[in-house]
């Protein structure tokens, strides 16, 4: 198993060096952005006939919910020993929190508006 001194030097051979400050916090800003852009898409290909979209939806919902989990934790854990300015730390640590959180608030949310249309 990797410490993360050697993750985050695992991931500079991988990261191009002008990048290196954009791959924290957009990992978890992707994670957080995930269902709300992708699920309408998926409900516009549901009505146009493709009888995957709700099977696509389950899938999305867990890759949301456990990407999230897993990416924030993994930029909560490494963000203090990858060499960033403070300002960018502290931008990646709340993008990271929201992560963990975002898509299960997100889901509850749908599910509570989806219970009171009925």
């Amino acid at each position: 198993m990797l410490s993360r001194i050697e993750f985050i030097q695992w991931l500079r051979t991988k990261v191009p060096a002008r990048n290196w400050s954009q791959v924290w916090w957009l990992s978890s800003l992707s994670m957080v952005l995930m269902l709300p852009i992708a699920s309408p898409m998926l409900l516009l290909l549901g009505l146009l006939g493709w009888n995957g979209a709700p099977f696509a939806m389950q899938g999305l919902m867990l890759a949301s919910v456990l990407g999230g989990v897993a990416i924030g934790s993994v930029v909560l854990l490494c963000i203090e020993a990858a060499g960033l300015p403070a300002k960018e730390v502290h931008r990646a640590k709340w993008l990271a929190r929201l992560a963990l959180i975002g898509p299960v608030l997100e889901l509850l949310v749908a599910f509570w508006l989806a219970g009171r249309s009925r």
